[in-house]
């Protein structure tokens, strides 16, 4: 299926972060897998959307590097690469940080991954990764960044912007989380109809992430 059976934003297996601080904050942080996470959540439409399911793909493969500047955020930046063969659907993982309930039957998960990485669809042999970059960052509210960047998938590249939340955690460290929407058709990719054309996945599909950091000991 497309990336509403596939993005974007767990315990993640492959991240590697980099963090940067400015002089006057000298200090390193480490990514607390445990507690960040990147998914795609997908919606459904139709005649008969209810008996449907909504789907989540946990990313379990990603990498990121960001600079952060903690004396002013504005001048910090963020880029994050996810190879598309690590998306997982509908694992229970995956559908617990989306907030979803039940999922599809097991066997029905299976052809639904074989379909979403299959060359009729996100083709990650051709296209291995999704890939954002950021741009810009400004000031939003007094916990919140307004983070402007490249988000390219599927041999496309739109600009997108993105509200992110942060706050220190109880171990000093910070914890940063966000969502945005983005359309299939925009990225060449196709929302997915079975029963006839009865029930539909949504053009839209929501990328939800959180990235928890740690001094480095």
């Amino acid at each position: 299926m497309t990336l509403q059976h596939a993005k974007l934003c767990a315990a993640l297996l492959l991240i590697t972060i980099a963090v940067s601080l400015p002089l006057a904050a000298q200090s390193s942080y480490l990514v607390s897998r445990a507690d960040s996470y990147l998914l795609a959540i997908t919606d459904k439409s139709g005649l008969f959307s209810f008996a449907a399911h909504r789907h989540a793909i946990l990313a379990t493969q990603w990498m990121a590097q960001m600079n952060i500047d903690a004396n002013d955020l504005t001048r910090s930046s963020l880029e994050i690469t996810a190879p598309l063969s690590g998306l997982v659907i509908d694992s229970e993982e995956g559908r617990r940080k989306a907030d979803l309930d039940s999922g599809p039957s097991a066997s029905d998960v299976k052809k639904i991954q074989t379909r979403m990485l299959s060359p009729d669809v996100l083709d990650p042999a051709r296209y291995p990764a999704m890939h954002f970059k950021s741009v810009a960052v400004e000031r939003a509210g007094s916990d919140t960044l307004k983070v402007t960047g490249d988000f390219e998938l599927h041999g496309h590249s739109h600009r997108v912007t993105v509200p992110v939340s942060y706050k220190q955690s109880s171990t000093g460290g910070l914890v940063f989380s966000g969502r945005f929407d983005f359309r299939q058709t925009d990225f060449g990719l196709k929302p997915e109809s079975v029963a006839g054309g009865t029930v539909h996945v949504k053009d839209e599909v929501t990328i939800k992430f959180q990235v928890a950091m740690v001094p480095q000991r």
